[in-house]
């Protein structure tokens, strides 16, 4: 949801993007023609809608009014399978690279050839920085980023959170840049409780948020996948407004 109220929506199935005006479904509009396959997630960076599509390997930009803006999709080498988008306090936009989902999956294409990454586009969307592929990143689906600007990444593969470093390189570990990755290159966050993890979040207090997605072997007598996880405190805190009345 934008702050005006409008209402996005990513309609992978039919390579469309819908448009609630001021959250009024009567008032529904469906975008097509965006350049968009498999369009996945939907970020508002408080000037352009941002939403990536995953088949084709693109991130349409678009004005208020749903119109691309002069250049969109953006199309990058280190666009592959993009999935989830997210907004820094910048403006700027993080994109998890999964490089290799398409859906439905679950499975990795036995052909896939991508590289997980992610990719950072400047707050105007003119511009790709990246792909940044420390922090153990393996294949990233959900992203978030921090009170800090920092970023954080959830895995389909391998049980790992990762983390990087965001635009303000001040509130990282000394010696990184943006995009260097702050969790461990060779194994990133790792614990066993994490499952084919798909959603990450951020709340108010730092702590880090990962959902489970579903099991890695599909019938099994001691089945996990339906949680989330909490990495407590991990995490720059997040502002808060404050309360009224």
């Amino acid at each position: 949801m934008s702050d005006n109220d409008d209402v996005w929506i990513a309609n992978c199935g039919n390579n469309t993007v819908s448009l609630y005006p001021g959250g009024d479904p009567a008032a529904a509009v469906n975008l097509g023609s965006l350049g968009l396959e498999q369009p996945f997630d939907v970020v508002d960076n408080g000037e352009h809608i941002f939403v990536s599509g995953i088949q084709n390997n693109t991130v349409a930009v678009l004005n208020r009014d749903g119109s691309p803006i002069d250049g969109s999709p953006l199309t990058d080498p280190g666009f592959q399978n993009p999935m989830g988008l997210a907004t820094a306090p910048d403006g700027s936009v993080w994109v998890a690279n999964s490089g290799t989902t398409t859906l439905p999956c679950p499975e990795r294409p036995a052909d896939a050839e991508g590289a997980p990454s992610v990719s950072l586009i400047s707050a105007d969307g003119t511009t790709v920085a990246g792909p940044f592929t420390g922090g153990g990143v393996t294949r990233p689906w959900g992203i978030a980023t921090d009170g800090a600007g920092n970023v954080w990444a959830a895995n389909f593969a391998d049980k790992r959170l990762s983390a990087f470093c965001g635009t303000d390189p001040s509130t990282c570990p000394r010696g990184l840049s943006t995009g260097d990755g702050i969790s461990p290159d060779d194994t990133g966050y790792a614990f066993d409780g994490l499952t084919r993890n798909t959603g990450v979040a951020i709340d108010p207090s730092g702590n880090v948020w990962v959902a489970n997605n579903w099991e890695t072997i599909p019938v099994q007598t001691n089945p996990g996948a339906h949680q989330i996880v909490a990495f407590v405190g991990a995490a720059t805190p997040l502002p808060v407004a404050p309360f009224s009345g």
